[in-house]
């Protein structure tokens, strides 16, 4: 099983660094101390799902965008489906019916 502190600490960084944040910058939105963060993001501590939630708001992402597809075998690269989960996650209700539909297509054309 994944170390699923290291992957949430990853994304952390990763989204963090898209915003072009400073874990400092990144700390004092969350109200968290700064080597906290960097804790965090380098997996050396475990933290609750309060603190998890507080650093997604403070980056402006959903929760759940820090644990799409976390449970995975190691070493697989997950930057794929989250790329997805993003772009789909920004679509109308009735767009992302469309895209899915537009997804079994193509699987089920995959499959003849």
């Amino acid at each position: 099983m994944a170390n699923i502190g290291k992957i949430i600490g990853d994304r952390i960084k990763v989204y963090r660094t898209k915003l072009g944040y400073s874990q400092e910058f990144l700390a004092e939105k969350a109200g968290l101390h700064p080597t906290y963060i960097g804790q965090i993001e380098r997996a050396e501590t475990n933290t609750s799902i309060n603190i998890i939630m507080k650093i997604a708001t403070a980056l402006d992402i959903p929760l759940e965008l820090l644990f799409a597809n976390i449970i995975t075998t190691e070493g697989v690269d997950n930057s794929v489906p989250l790329e997805c989960y993003e772009m789909i996650n920004k679509l109308t209700e009735k767009e992302q019916i469309a895209m899915l539909e537009l997804i079994k297509c193509i699987i089920k054309y995959k499959e003849i």
